[in-house]
């Protein structure tokens, strides 16, 4: 597998740049720190401490189904995908964090517009 090129900003740049709306990140591509290859985004949440997470699996395997149920200590959803392993390819990560993570694809716009970014001369 060949290591990707940085081509964008970090994640966490333009997750500021957005004013946190992670609206529109599965299917992005990204490349992460310390590892070969392309991942795409399955999904993404905060975690308690209000860090977002994000679950990842390499960007030529399959996408693995992503099941939603009822966290029964805090009757929220969550991912099932974040705890049956099982079910995500192999090389796949979780709780991957923004600012390990490159944008190597386009980021729709999906609700919140990002704010426009001065150029330094």
């Amino acid at each position: 597998m060949k290591t990707a090129k940085k081509i964008g900003p970090s994640l966490s740049e333009e997750l500021e740049n957005r004013g946190n709306c992670r609206a529109g990140l599965p299917g992005v591509k990204v490349v992460i720190a310390g590892h070969k290859g392309l991942f795409k985004i399955l999904s993404s949440h905060w975690d308690k401490g209000s860090r977002l997470k994000l679950i990842v699996y390499p960007a030529g395997s399959r996408e693995p189904p992503l099941w939603k149920c009822v966290d029964p200590e805090n009757h929220k959803f969550f991912h099932t995908a974040c705890c049956i392993n099982q079910d995500l390819p192999p090389g796949s990560m979780i709780d991957v964090q923004p600012e390990d993570c490159t944008l190597a694809s386009v980021w729709p716009v999906v609700c919140c517009k990002p704010r426009r970014r001065r150029k330094v001369k």
